[in-house]
């Protein structure tokens, strides 16, 4: 992974657009991103959910796509720590990224599944 092209350019991308620090030269980090908002629960299932951290990740996500950095839908894997927020936002990405053509494929996961 340390010399994949891909993850330079969206390393880059994100450090452009997000201020972060990039990796040392010989490798690359995986990126988190903390969106504020605040904890719901599912009445149905008990699970938590936040929908501010939903709308950040398909802004986010949806930015990618459209960043020039031949990045895919399948090259994208969000991870949440709950159930709940798991497929609300697996809604709202394939929602969100139906127009996009390469948008197809993002998979959601929780901690657990990942």
């Amino acid at each position: 992974m340390a010399i994949h092209p891909l993850a330079r350019k969206i390393e880059a991308w994100v450090v452009q657009h997000y201020e972060a620090v990039p990796s040392p030269p010989s490798t690359i980090l995986p990126l988190f991103f903390h969106f504020p908002g605040t904890c719901e629960t599912d009445q149905a299932t008990g699970s938590r959910f936040n929908m501010g951290q939903i709308y950040g990740a398909v802004k986010l996500t949806v930015a990618l796509l459209k960043s020039g950095t031949s990045l895919m839908g399948e090259d994208i894997v969000p991870i949440t720590p709950c159930r709940s927020n798991r497929a609300r936002l697996q809604k709202a990405l394939e929602e969100a990224t139906d127009e996009h053509p390469g948008g197809r494929g993002v998979a959601v996961n929780t901690v657990e599944g990942f």
